[in-house]
């Protein structure tokens, strides 16, 4: 799961928004800030969190010139702890997903993913849950 930042105007100065930010971890962490778009700022760690890791945020952002105009109005900090390693892996050719607990396999379930096509591979996050209309 990214650490997802939302700002309220579009952000064209995005270096001084980075240098305004520290993350610290119990254990290593490696990752990157990443920008979708002018409003959006997440970080991603390159795998997994680690299970069980404590991080510590803290955007030093009140007075931070965003844009022309622009400035960070408070600084924000925000503390959580990873939960235990819960990864599941789906498979488009077996047709079956592997859940594991801690490193071990707990479940397989059948699945259907629709045409080739409709998935391809690689590694995903889900950030949110809704229901399909139409």
């Amino acid at each position: 799961m990214p650490i997802m930042l939302v700002f309220s105007q579009p952000i064209a100065n995005r270096a001084a928004v980075e240098r305004s930010l520290e993350l610290t971890t119990s254990k290593p962490v490696i990752g990157a800030w990443y920008w979708d778009g002018d409003e959006h700022l997440d970080f991603r760690p390159r795998d997994y969190w680690p299970a069980n890791t404590t991080v510590s945020f803290d955007g030093h952002l009140n007075g931070v010139q965003g844009a022309k105009g622009v400035y960070g109005a408070a600084d924000l900090t925000q503390s959580f702890t990873i939960g235990r390693s819960l990864v599941a892996v789906a498979s488009t050719t077996s047709h079956l997903t592997q859940i594991y607990l801690n490193g071990k396999r707990i479940y397989q379930w059948p699945i259907s993913t629709g045409g080739p096509a409709c998935h391809p591979d690689g590694t995903y996050v889900s950030v949110e849950k809704a229901n399909r209309s139409g």
